[in-house]
């Protein structure tokens, strides 16, 4: 049934580094598309915390802060996340280059 063991098991091949390093540039931009939009998030919520200020709705105004305030640290976060996907492809393509080099002279 399911227990049993296939007759042929295979592996899928290993990915190619070009397509990492692709896939760590998409996921950059991703991350660096997602700070934008916490950065919107929070001035939406600064916008409404001065509307409840303006109501005389302290505890409202508050929330509203609070809110700014943890959409800044994701913003943040999610910057350093794209900042350390990017460095961490371009040390891969780095490296990479000096393969080929290697390859090409190979007792430079």
């Amino acid at each position: 049934m399911g227990n049993e063991p296939s007759a042929k098991q295979t592996r899928p091949p290993p990915p190619d580094i070009y397509d990492m390093m692709f896939q760590m540039k998409m996921t950059s931009k991703q991350f660096e598309r997602e700070s934008k939009k916490a950065e919107a998030d929070k001035k939406k919520e600064m916008a409404k915390a001065r509307e409840a200020l303006k109501k005389g709705n302290e505890e409202g105004a508050r929330l509203f802060l609070a809110n700014a305030g943890r959409k800044q640290q994701e913003a943040s976060n999610l910057l350093k996340m794209s900042h350390k996907m990017e460095a961490i492809a371009s040390q891969i393509k780095g490296s990479q280059n000096q393969v080929a080099v290697k390859f090409v002279f190979p007792f430079s």
